[in-house]
């Protein structure tokens, strides 16, 4: 069974920051403050996608942090724009 304890606990995470840890979709993710954003790619289409963490989802997946992240493999935009 997955380990679904976060290395960096919900009110540790920096707004802003870039994370790595584990999700069915993604390794790295970026916290907007109330949840994570990451890139999702299916079927052949890459778009943003958000995933709440640990603390705030006990039946579906969650993205569990296992370290910050100083330079992400892709940018992930934080704005109203994106609609997550």
């Amino acid at each position: 069974m997955r380990n679904y304890e976060p290395t960096i606990k919900k009110e540790d995470l920096e707004y802003g920051a870039y994370y790595k840890g584990t999700c069915r979709n993604a390794n790295e993710a970026r916290w907007d403050g109330n949840k994570f954003i990451h890139w999702r790619t299916k079927y052949g289409t890459t778009f943003l996608e958000s995933i709440l963490c640990p603390e705030d989802e006990k039946v579906y997946d969650v993205f569990v942090t296992t370290e910050k992240l100083e330079t992400p493999t892709k940018e992930i935009p934080l704005h109203e724009s994106t609609g997550l």
